[in-house]
C-alpha cells in the first residue's frame, strides 16, 4: 500500500521564486500545490488542510501576516505548522509572526533551494522517510 505523501502548500506571488521551490520539494518526496496569492491561498489551505504552508509575506491582494492572523482563527490553522518567507526584514512583521506561532521566519533572499529544502524536511518528513519510519 502507497504512503500519502505529505502536502506542502507554498502561497507566493512571484511565481518564479514558487516554481523553484515547489518543483525541489516535489522531487524530495512531496505532494506540492502552489497558489500565488493570499485569498485563494488562504482558501487552499483550509480545504486541504496542508501538512505545511510556506507562506510569502508580500503579496498583491492579501500579504501574509493577514493570511496566517486567518489561518489561526480557524480550527485547524490554530495547529497548522508555517513556515514564513520574506523579502522584507520588518521587526515588527517577525514579532507579529513569531507571536502567531509560526515554526520559522526565513530571508527568500538568503536561502539556497537544498537549504529549503532541509528546512521543510525539518517539519514535515518526506514519504520516503515515512516508509522507513513504519
Amino acid at each position: 500500500m502507497p504512503v500519502k505523501k505529505p502536502t506542502v502548500l507554498i502561497i507566493d506571488s512571484d511565481t518564479m521564486t514558487a516554481g523553484a521551490m515547489a518543483r525541489a520539494v516535489r522531487r524530495a518526496g512531496y505532494e506540492v500545490v502552489v497558489e500565488n496569492g493570499g485569498k485563494k491561498g488562504f482558501k487552499t489551505a483550509v480545504e486541504i488542510e496542508p501538512e505545511l504552508i510556506v507562506l510569502e509575506y508580500d503579496m498583491h491582494d492579501m500579504n501574509g501576516l493577514k493570511v496566517l492572523q486567518k489561518l489561526r482563527d480557524e480550527a485547524w490553522g490554530l495547529r497548522a505548522k508555517v513556515i514564513f518567507v520574506s523579502n522584507v526584514y520588518d521587526m515588527a512583521v517577525v514579532n507579529q509572526v513569531l507571536l502567531l506561532g509560526v515554526q520559522d521566519y526565513i530571508m527568500k533572499s538568503d536561502l539556497a533551494v537544498d537549504d529549503f529544502v532541509r528546512l521543510v524536511g525539518k517539519y514535515v518528513k518526506p514519504a520516503q522517510e515515512m516508509l522507513v519510519a513504519v
